[in-house]
Order: C-alpha cells, then sequence, then structure tokens
C-alpha cells in the first residue's frame, strides 16, 4: 500500500511538472509557479529527491524569468544541496551554471565565476563533447573581461572558440569570436580581428546567422573607420544596414503570422459557439413542437 501511494504522488508531481511547463512556455509564470510547488509539494512527500531537485529547479527558472533574482538563488541553493546529496554530476553541472548566470545578473561577478567554472568542470567530467561549455567558457571571459582582466578573457575566449568547433556548435563559434574580436579591437590589434571576422562571417552566412551577420559587419565597419579606410566603411555599414532591415521585416512578417494564427483561431471559435448555440436553439424548438403536439393530443382526447 505504501508503495502504492508514492507512486500516486510521483505521478501527481510528474502531472503537475508538466503542467508548469506547458504554462511556462505559454508566459503564464504564476500558474507554472502554483503547478511547480504543487509538484514539489507532491515529490516531497514521496520523498523524490531527483524529483524534488528537477522542481527546485523549475521554480528557479521561473523567478528568474520574471527578473527575482534573490528567490531564483534560494530554489537554486536549495536543488544544490539535494544534487550534492545524491552527488548528482550532470544535475550539479546545471546547478552551478544556473547559479551562475543568477549571480552575473545581480552583479556578484566573483561568485558568478567560481559557479560557471564549477559547472565547465563538471561538464567536461562527463563529456569532453558536452554542448553546454562551449557558452558557459565564453561567459567566464565576459566576466573576466567586465573584471578589467582582458588576458584571462581572452584564454576562456579562445577555449570557448575551441570546444564550439569540436562539437560543430556553429552558433557558439561565431558568437565566442565576436566576443574575441570585439576584445581585440579593444586592443588596437585591428588585423587579427579583421582576419577572425574574415573567418566566421562565411559560417554565419551559411547558417543564416542574421543578427550575427549585423554584429560582424558592425564591428568591420568600426575597425575600417579606426584605420581610415572609408571606403571599406561605407560598403560595411551598407551590409550592416542589409541585414539590420532583414531581421526588421522577418520579424514584422513573424508578428503577422501570430496575429493570423490567433484571429484564425478566435474566429474558429466563435464559429463553433454559434454552431453550439444554433444547435442548442434547434433542439429547443424541437422540444417545443414536441411539447405542443403533446398538448394538442391531450386536448383532442379531452
Amino acid at each position: 500500500m505504501l508503495s502504492q501511494s508514492l507512486n500516486y504522488l510521483n505521478g501527481e508531481g510528474i502531472g503537475n511538472q508538466v503542467l508548469g511547463i506547458s504554462y511556462a512556455v505559454q508566459g503564464n509564470y504564476a500558474k507554472a509557479l502554483k503547478a511547480y510547488i504543487k509538484a514539489l509539494d507532491l515529490r516531497s512527500q514521496a520523498k523524490d529527491t531527483l524529483g524534488m531537485a528537477q522542481n527546485l529547479a523549475n521554480i528557479a527558472g521561473i523567478y528568474y524569468s520574471q527578473r527575482e533574482y534573490a528567490q531564483a538563488e534560494d530554489y537554486s541553493l536549495q536543488g544544490l544541496s539535494l544534487m550534492q546529496e545524491r552527488n548528482d554530476t550532470f544535475g550539479l553541472a546545471n546547478t552551478y551554471h544556473a547559479l551562475g548566470l543568477i549571480n552575473i545578473e545581480q552583479d556578484q561577478l566573483q561568485s558568478a565565476r567560481t559557479y560557471l567554472e564549477k559547472s565547465v568542470d563538471f561538464h567536461e567530467h562527463i563529456s569532453e563533447t558536452s554542448a553546454y561549455s562551449s557558452g558557459i567558457l565564453q561567459a567566464i571571459g565576459d566576466i573576466y573581461e567586465r573584471q578589467g582582466n582582458r588576458q584571462q578573457a581572452m584564454t576562456f575566449y579562445n577555449r570557448a572558440v575551441e570546444k564550439a568547433k569540436m562539437i560543430g556548435d556553429h552558433r557558439t563559434t561565431v558568437n565566442a569570436a565576436l566576443h574575441k574580436t570585439n576584445l581585440l579591437t579593444k586592443q588596437n590589434r585591428y588585423l587579427d580581428a579583421y582576419r577572425v571576422l574574415n573567418e566566421i562571417e562565411p559560417l554565419a552566412e551559411q547558417m543564416d546567422l542574421k543578427r550575427e551577420l549585423v554584429a560582424i559587419h558592425y564591428q568591420k565597419n568600426q575597425i575600417d573607420s579606426l584605420r581610415g579606410d572609408f571606403a571599406s566603411a561605407l560598403t560595411q555599414y551598407q551590409k550592416y544596414m542589409s541585414y539590420k532591415l532583414q531581421i526588421q521585416k522577418d520579424s514584422r512578417e513573424e508578428n503577422l503570422s501570430e496575429l493570423r494564427i490567433q484571429f484564425e483561431t478566435e474566429q474558429r471559435e466563435t464559429e463553433n459557439e454559434l454552431l453550439k448555440r444554433d444547435q442548442i436553439l434547434k433542439e429547443a424548438e424541437l422540444a417545443a413542437q414536441e411539447t405542443t403536439i403533446r398538448n394538442q393530443r391531450y386536448l383532442n382526447l379531452g
């Protein structure tokens, strides 16, 4: 009986977690939070520490999305404690990553860097080809740059680029390289920066990374201007504006598509509601006719 009760609690917990995920995807954070807290309570009753840790991470994610970083940190630390008890390597890697991102938003750069470095260590312990490592290495580079340690920042940007190339993560390859070229430009290493930008431009074009292409041509425009090559600067500016306008057009079309889908959905719902009302009226009319016929028969019999 105890086993059945625990299975029921776990099943209900999973159901509420799935419901929370659904609400979170829709952007309904209030309902998502309510479902996650319910799931956490059920998992707690079932003594399911893995499920509890997952739900604590879910709740922390909601608070992070709402920029309530103190609450996000609190729930993440509760989850970290459970992951440490379980010696869950993957869970620890993800929780340290989350805590690092939270601390960045709180401007607690030293602790953020410590958490992110621990996350990288765990991810690389799991697999040298972890898809998470390159992005985290880039974030550590950003922290070092904000702290004024450009040498260490460059070291981590280089590691991020190398890791991204190794696992075939083209978007992170381009993004990490852009952080690197931005730093090279600040160091007046214009030729080095331009060389890297030329290397990643074909990859960004191949992947149709428009936002990254905007950044590439913007940086090239800035470098050309600093070097006094105004003809090339103009060409780069034109390319920069071209991609920027494409992004704006794509955004408008996406918004129109969403509005069209919303309108069509509401229209179908309205049509269905009218059909239901029509059916109800018809049924009421038939019922009235049947009542009239019965009454007429009764009168005829009388």
